[in-house]
């Protein structure tokens, strides 16, 4: 399994805020965008 893969599986493993993901100048605008969605997904799932 790639690291990119891991990271969707749990962003928290990776990174600790999400404006880290955005300034990970490592990563394409597209896959910020998949990693940013899946934490926010995981967030409100936390919630409820």
């Amino acid at each position: 399994m790639s690291d990119y893969k891991k990271i969707l599986l749990d962003p928290t493993t990776a990174y600790k805020v999400p404006n880290d993901v955005v300034k990970d100048k490592s990563l394409s605008k597209e896959q910020k965008i998949e990693i940013l969605r899946r934490w926010a997904y995981d967030a409100h799932e936390l919630e409820v």
